[in-house]
C-alpha cells in the first residue's frame, strides 16, 4: 500500500572492539578482585580457626600476625634479633595455639642470618594472651635442605617465656652460647633443646614493630 513504505534500513551499530590494552586492563581488574576477595575469605577464616592471633601484645590487629625486635647483650657483644609471626594448625592431640615464621640475626660480626621460626603458647588461650607461657625457636632451612634431609640447621636458638603485654618476655636456655664460636662464627654443634638450668642464659624481651623497615634500621647499624 502506498505510505507504507519502511524507508531506509538502519545502520547495524556494532561495539568498539577492545583493543589489547582495554583487555589487558580488563583481566587486571579480574585479577585485583579476585585477590581482594581470596584475602577476605583467608582473614575470615583466621578469625574462625586462630581468634587469639588478632590480639597478641595486648590490641586488635588488622591481620593475623606479630613482628617483634629484641636484643641480646652477651660478652662477645650484642646480637639483635627480628621475628615474624603468623598462626599455623595446632598439633592433633592438645590444638594448643602454634605459630611458624621468619626471622633475621644480626650478629656482633655484622652478619645477618637468615632463619625460619616455629613457637607454641603452652594452654589454649582466647583473644587474651597476657601471662601466657610460649616457646619459641629458630633455625636455618637452605633450599637444598631437604636433598639432605637435614631440614633444620644451624644456628638453632631456643626461649622460653611468657607474654607481658605489650611485649614478650624470654630467655634463650643458654642456647645463644652455644650457637657461636668464640671467634663469632657459627658452631656445627650447638645445645639442641632449651635448657632452664644454663647459667649462661641470655635475655631477651621482644618489642612489637610494625613493616620490615623497623628491622632495616635497627639492624642497619650492625
Amino acid at each position: 500500500m502506498k505510505g507504507m513504505g519502511m524507508g531506509p534500513a538502519p545502520l547495524d551499530r556494532q561495539r568498539p572492539r577492545r583493543g589489547c590494552f582495554g583487555c589487558l586492563l580488563h583481566m587486571i581488574w579480574i585479577l585485583l578482585l579476585g585477590l581482594v576477595a581470596g584475602c577476605v575469605i583467608y582473614v575470615g577464616m583466621q578469625r574462625v580457626f586462630y581468634p587469639w592471633s588478632f590480639y597478641l601484645g595486648g590490641h586488635a590487629h588488622l591481620l593475623p600476625l606479630w613482628q617483634g625486635i629484641g636484643h641480646m647483650h652477651t660478652d662477645r657483644g650484642d646480637y639483635t634479633l627480628y621475628v615474624y609471626l603468623e598462626p599455623d594448625r595446632g598439633g592433633r592431640t592438645f590444638n594448643l595455639p602454634n605459630f611458624k615464621g621468619t626471622g633475621y640475626l644480626c650478629t656482633p660480626r655484622g652478619d645477618r642470618i637468615h632463619l625460619f621460626a616455629r613457637a607454641g603458647m603452652w594452654e589454649k588461650t582466647g583473644i587474651d594472651s597476657n601471662g601466657k607461657m610460649m616457646s619459641l625457636r629458630f633455625y636455618r632451612h637452605p633450599f637444598f635442605s631437604g636433598i639432605s634431609s637435614d631440614y633444620e640447621q644451624p644456628p638453632k636458638l631456643y626461649f622460653r617465656g611468657k607474654w607481658q603485654n605489650p611485649d614478650l618476655v624470654m630467655d634463650d636456655g643458654g642456647s645463644l652460647a652455644a650457637a657461636f664460636l668464640p671467634d663469632g662464627t657459627v658452631s656445627r654443634n650447638p645445645h639442641k633443646y632449651y635448657d632452664k638450668d644454663a647459667a649462661n642464659k641470655t635475655p631477651i624481651v621482644f618489642h612489637e614493630v610494625t613493616g620490615w623497615q623497623a628491622w632495616r634500621d635497627d639492624c642497619g647499624a650492625k
